[in-house]
């Protein structure tokens, strides 16, 4: 993602595509500095470009979830 004038946003290489066998961490919101890990197992509703949120089934702790995707952030491999 990048500005108008193409700069980057972002000043590291981060992956916001979600997809099943995706590890991920599970936040109340942007600012929580922790948060709980999962894998995803399925897309329950897609947004096919609306601009909705996704629901995904995702296995956190032992226990199947529907989170929303904007609680949803991919673990970027360092």
């Amino acid at each position: 993602m990048s500005t108008t004038y193409g700069m980057p946003i972002h000043n590291r290489a981060q992956s916001w595509i979600l997809f099943a066998g995706q590890l991920v961490r599970i936040k109340a919101n942007c600012f929580e500095q922790s948060g709980v890990y999962g894998i995803i197992i399925k897309c329950e509703n897609p947004d096919l470009g609306l601009g909705l949120n996704e629901t995904w089934t995702v296995l956190v702790d032992g226990n199947l979830n529907k989170i929303e995707s904007f609680k949803i952030w991919p673990v970027e491999e360092t």
